[in-house]
């Protein structure tokens, strides 16, 4: 009767995913050539840019773009600058979500947890998080609360603003989704990718280390593939969010969106070439499937459009954010 229930659970299961085409998800494993560039033109984003990159002097401080049909968003002031670019390509099907971040004058990210004194309870909805914590820009992070109430020993290396929570990587390196591997955040903006046990939560406290993410796989390190990138990838198409940083200073991320009608998702080496290709020198592969949420000044970006066959985002005991915008309550 349980291999009976199994059975049918799994059928189920399989009617409500998108058609899946094992060619064309061999040729998106294999190949990078054909999926870096734009596959729909997408209008640039201009922006009053002075020259260093950040709000022309002069203009109303911050300048705020949304455009959802299509498919840009940005936020300018002058020590934040964030563009966001959604892209299809239609014949996989693929939708995926480029952002970039640009910050300078001492703007950071900011680890959120919605209990910091118990990261397992307290899960919220992602929009919420972001809005209560007033986030210009706000993505899920390594759900770290998920893991204290499922593992009760080995959660990894967390570090978050400036407090170690764990420093339990597994014995020897694994394969296991997550991984534990590790990108740490450094007071000078750099950051830099380490696999599981190459480090401790002393060492990198000791360097000042005030965020590390933990989950893995390490996408990209030194500007090169990490070695399991090169040697397994994680073949099955898969929603996906990843983290790098190109230089400090300026920060990519990276939201594919999949197990939906319009999106079939990618393997994990795909995020890893993409953010090679586009300068990225190191990278973390963060906590995907139903957990991905890009939010933009109060707006889930990757909300479930009508039609789309897929559970909800799920809620979260944390995220990532970075600048200040207040929001009005629904009440005024």
């Amino acid at each position: 009767m349980k291999m009976r229930r199994l059975l049918i659970l799994l059928l189920a299961f399989m009617m409500v995913l998108p058609a899946f085409d094992a060619e064309a998800a061999k040729k998106l494993y294999e190949t990078s050539t054909e999926l870096v560039p734009a596959p729909e033109a997408v209008e640039p984003i201009v922006l009053p840019l002075g020259e260093d990159g950040f709000l022309r002097a002069g203009e109303e401080s911050p300048y705020v773009l949304q455009d959802p049909e299509g498919g840009r968003w940005a936020y300018l002031s002058e020590d934040l600058r964030i563009e966001i670019v959604r892209y299809e390509e239609k014949t996989y099907p693929l939708c995926w979500f480029e952002t970039h971040i640009y910050t300078r004058n001492d703007r950071r990210f900011q680890s959120i947890l919605v209990r910091p004194d118990s990261p397992g309870r307290g899960m919220t909805k992602p929009v919420d998080i972001a809005r209560d914590n007033n986030c210009v820009l706000a993505f899920s992070d390594d759900f770290i609360g998920f893991r204290y109430v499922e593992k009760k020993e080995r959660k990894g290396l967390i570090i978050r603003g400036g407090r170690l929570y764990s420093d339990t990587p597994y014995r020897t390196a694994s394969k296991a989704q997550p991984n534990y591997d590790v990108l740490a955040y450094y007071p000078d903006g750099s950051m830099k990718a380490f696999l599981n046990g190459e480090t401790t939560g002393e060492a990198l406290l000791a360097e000042g280390v005030t965020d590390a993410w933990c989950f893995g796989p390490v996408l990209v390190s030194g500007g090169e593939l990490s070695q399991i990138m090169v040697e397994d990838g994680y073949h099955l198409p898969q929603p996906r969010q990843a983290l790098g940083m190109i230089e400090p200073g300026h920060y990519m991320l990276l939201t594919v969106k999949g197990r939906v009608k319009n999106s079939a998702g990618v393997p994990m080496r795909w995020l890893a070439l993409y953010m090679k290709e586009h300068g990225v020198v190191e990278a973390l592969n963060l906590d995907g499937g139903n957990t991905i949420a890009l939010v933009f000044m109060g707006e889930l970006l990757t909300e479930k459009r009508a039609g789309e066959n897929s559970n909800t985002i799920r809620s979260m005991s944390g995220m990532i954010g970075i600048g200040e915008w207040i929001f009005a309550s629904e009440e005024e």
